[in-house]
């Protein structure tokens, strides 16, 4: 049946509230939307009464019948409705149109006559659908022809339909703004700071573990290239730095904590009063030794394997002379400095990327950036260092490893952490930042107008001179 003539049998239904089934029954919008047959009530006889009366139709005569005196026309009805059930959405002046009308005690093929006058447009599919089961419905009533499992079948057909004509969202960015990344560090370091103590251990302990995976991978490729290190070692240093940036990976999808990260994304909770003072420190307190647990349970599992050896073994000999001996204290607490700022700018630059090549890519150049360099790592060093002390390097103790490297490297690591990273990001998109940024909407408001009245000025000026013709000389 045409779309327009199933409009205005729901219209019909929807004023009057007496279409009946063969049964005796009425149907609703709500009924013809969920297949179902309910008995006609005096609630919606009495709301059929009202609407007659507001819409000034005439009284029933003797029989029951409405009399045939005429009324105006309503206004057509729209050709095209996207929704063909959103029967409730109809207008008042739509359901002024009663059951009583030739329309709707027409057969099927009647109305398609009708409809070909009138020059209505053929129905979709799903109209068609709609209207053939309702002139069945009213036919055949709520047990006749099984109607029950006709409206089981069709219910699906119908959301499937629906579904289809649903038009697909939008899919998500592939990078937030740097706002939004900043949001997405603070609060994962709220997220980090209020579990338990208990969790934050254990991912902490996976977290240096996998730390310890990353380096004893690092130094077991890049250790075994005799030839390729005597004649550029270089070659050794990149090596190294583009095998470690995956324990970084491993960690933020996984869930693990490290002390580097907790120092930049719980501070950003702090400075955003997301987390408190007391919160923070235990954080940091808490990542810091299950990374310790970590990193020493891999050095002593890659030393009791035997893993750790030949030219792994002479590596990490090497890198832990040059880290204990090869500088000052300011020294490497600088580098450690300059480190975590790379290792949170990872971690920022992950945050904001919404799939895994992205952040993959955010992670590794920062953290090759470091590793090339020869900056310190306090979590990393936690794991090289116990393996050269297994390893019986000469010179290296316990207390020179504490006091000339890990001390320094812990502090510097938090002061690219907190101050450094989170900081200075919190003070351009966050709360640090608020007053200055008001301050400087406020002058550049200031500027916009005063740049406004010059221009209405300039116009003034020019028409003036368009009307009186002014010299040139009076300005």
């Amino acid at each position: 049946m045409p779309r327009m003539i199933h409009q205005f049998a729901t219209a019909a239904l929807l004023a009057t509230g007496n279409f009946t089934s063969a049964k005796g029954g009425a149907y609703t919008s709500s009924t013809l939307r969920a297949g179902a047959f309910v008995p006609p009530t005096s609630a919606m006889r009495s709301q059929a009464a009202a609407f007659s009366a507001k819409t000034n139709t005439m009284p029933k005569g003797k029989g029951g019948a409405n009399t045939n005196t005429p009324r105006a026309a309503s206004p057509a009805l729209p050709a095209h409705r996207d929704d063909p059930i959103a029967h409730d959405d109809q207008s008042d002046a739509a359901r002024t149109h009663t059951s009583n009308s030739p329309l709707f005690r027409s057969s099927p093929s009647s109305l398609s006559q009708h409809a070909q006058k009138q020059q209505v447009h053929p129905p979709s599919a799903l109209h068609a659908h709609y209207d053939n089961a309702f002139f069945q419905r009213s036919k055949e009533g709520p047990s006749g022809g099984g109607d029950a499992k006709a409206d089981e079948k069709e219910a699906p057909q119908a959301s499937k339909a629906v579904a289809a004509a649903t038009p697909a969202a939008p899919p998500a960015p592939m990078l937030k703004s740097p706002k939004e990344a900043y949001d997405a560090f603070a609060d994962k370091g709220m997220q980090n700071a209020k579990k338990s103590d208990g969790q934050v251990l254990h991912q902490s302990i996976l977290g240096g573990a996998y730390v310890g995976f990353a380096g004893l991978l690092s130094l077991i490729v890049a250790g075994n290239l005799p030839g390729i290190a005597e004649s550029n070692p270089g070659l050794v240093k990149m090596a190294f730095a583009a095998l470690f940036p995956c324990n970084l990976l491993f960690i933020t999808t996984t869930g693990g904590q490290l002390f580097t990260g907790n120092s930049a994304t719980v501070a950003a909770a702090r400075y955003e009063n997301k987390v408190t003072n007391r919160e923070l420190l235990n954080s940091w307190g808490v990542s810091l030794l299950g990374n310790i647990i970590g990193c020493g349970v891999m050095a002593l599992a890659a030393s009791y394997t035997g893993l750790l050896s030949g030219g792994a073994a002479k590596l990490a000999a090497s890198m832990a002379t040059t880290k204990v001996f090869g500088g000052t204290t300011m020294q490497i607490l600088v580098k450690a400095t300059l480190c975590n700022w790379m290792v949170s700018l990872a971690l920022y630059l992950s945050g904001a990327a919404s799939d895994l090549t992205g952040k993959l890519v955010g992670i590794w150049f920062p953290i090759s950036t470091f590793v090339a360099i020869g900056l310190e790592h306090s979590i990393a060093n936690l794991f090289l260092l116990p393996s050269a002390l297994l390893l019986k390097v000469p010179g290296l103790t316990l207390g020179n490893v504490i006091a000339k490297n890990l001390i320094p490297a812990i502090i510097g690591n938090a002061i690219g952490g907190a101050l450094v990273v989170a900081g200075s990001y919190s003070y351009q998109f966050g709360s640090l930042g608020k007053d200055h940024r008001k301050r400087f909407d406020a002058r550049l408001m200031e500027y916009e107008a005063r740049k406004e009245r010059e221009r209405q000025y300039v116009r003034f000026i020019q028409s003036a001179e368009r009307s009186y013709q002014l010299p040139a000389a009076l300005h």
